[in-house]
């Protein structure tokens, strides 16, 4: 949420970017109502898996050719965590690592946003590529990466007003 809400605000300060919310794979809880007796009817949604949380088009102004620019893509997929000792392996799924390392071979930026949430009002955002990412899982033998490994490799957004992230960074 807060990484959407922080593309709207790059909109609204004037950069040229498109930013769209795929629907995720979550399990969606919604009410329908009985034909016969009309109550409420509950029924789970269950949606196919999907690339990324977000599909972000970025124009940056790279001219390929005189008087045609070059738009970025790129797709992020949001995680958090509150484990005191590190981000947990098992809140990237396999599959969405596998579409970020086939989305780098294409030339395609996948960016993983890892919120550390450990202390509250003490909020951190740690964005890492797939490929990144799949090189500190293989170099780690434990069940989650520490958040000092983290902070080594990644881009760290800062915190802006409203409970939005500077991730200029990561985009342009």
């Amino acid at each position: 949420m807060e990484i959407g809400h922080s593309f709207k605000r790059l909109q609204q300060q004037g950069i040229s970017i498109f930013y769209y919310k795929l629907v995720d794979t979550k399990m969606f809880e919604f009410s329908l109502f009985c034909n016969h007796c009309h109550q409420k009817v509950k029924h789970n949604l269950i949606l196919p898996k999907t690339i990324a949380d977000f599909l972000v088009i970025v124009d940056t102004a790279k001219q390929i050719c005189k008087d045609i620019n070059a738009p970025v893509t790129s797709f992020h997929e949001c995680k958090s965590s509150k484990n005191a000792k590190g981000f947990p392996l098992r809140n990237v799924k396999a599959h969405q690592l596998e579409y970020g390392l086939t989305m780098a071979k294409l030339g395609v930026d996948y960016w993983l946003h890892i919120n550390d949430r450990r202390k509250v009002r003490e909020f951190k955002c740690y964005s890492v590529t797939a490929t990144q990412y799949a090189e500190i899982v293989n170099n780690i033998q434990l069940q989650y990466i520490p958040w000092r490994s983290l902070e080594r490799v990644a881009i760290s957004s800062e915190r802006i007003k409203g409970g939005l992230w500077d991730i200029k960074k990561v985009i342009l």
